[in-house]
């Protein structure tokens, strides 16, 4: 275990050889986190546990955390910053619900995340920003995006199991790409 600190908000790493490790985040706000500078800090990290008093995690703050299994966000979300969970590409990391309180998720938030099977909980998100989605190989299904307006240029680029996203009722716009390699797409 350790802990590290900014003066603002804590980190603390804790392990336990059963569990795996996880990151606890108390105070301020997640902002230009730059994960090359605590590789080994980050590099067994399994969940991570944002509480409410997080409203933003910004770019890059959980990118590459490849053993990621889980990501309990804050109902109190309402920002995903650019890069925030790419290359979290564990296959144990399967499923993200948003909270209702999210409403921007940021360029290449989830990019290359290849263990996602289904999301949901887009209830207030607006705007899937640029290529969001790309290469989640294994997603397959998006639901609860009853309010998003816009899926910028390739939001689920190649995402070939992707077979339904409901709740499309306020789209419109759909980027160039945004869909592109989604081969089984239905509905």
């Amino acid at each position: 275990g350790g802990e590290f600190k900014s003066s603002t908000p804590q980190w603390t790493l804790n392990s336990n050889d059963t569990t795996g490790s996880t990151i606890t985040v108390k105070g301020g706000r997640f902002y230009q986190f730059d994960p090359s500078n605590t590789k080994v800090a980050l590099e067994g990290v399994t969940e991570i546990i944002v509480p409410e008093s997080i409203t933003s995690i910004g770019n890059s703050a959980f990118s590459s955390c490849s053993s990621m299994t889980s990501a309990n966000l804050t109902n109190k979300l309402v920002s995903i910053g650019n890069y925030a969970f790419s290359g979290c590409s564990s296959s144990k990391l399967s499923s993200v619900k948003f909270p209702s309180s999210l409403t921007t998720i940021g360029t290449e938030a989830f990019y290359g995340c290849t263990g996602l099977t289904k999301i949901s909980g887009l209830t207030n998100v607006k705007l899937i920003g640029e290529y969001t989605f790309r290469d989640c190989s294994n997603l397959q299904t998006v639901s609860d995006a009853s309010n998003l307006e816009t899926i910028e240029y390739g939001g689920f680029y190649n995402c070939p199991k992707l077979t339904s996203v409901t709740g499309l009722n306020k789209l419109t716009k759909i980027g160039a790409y945004g869909f592109y390699k989604c081969s089984n797409l239905l509905s």
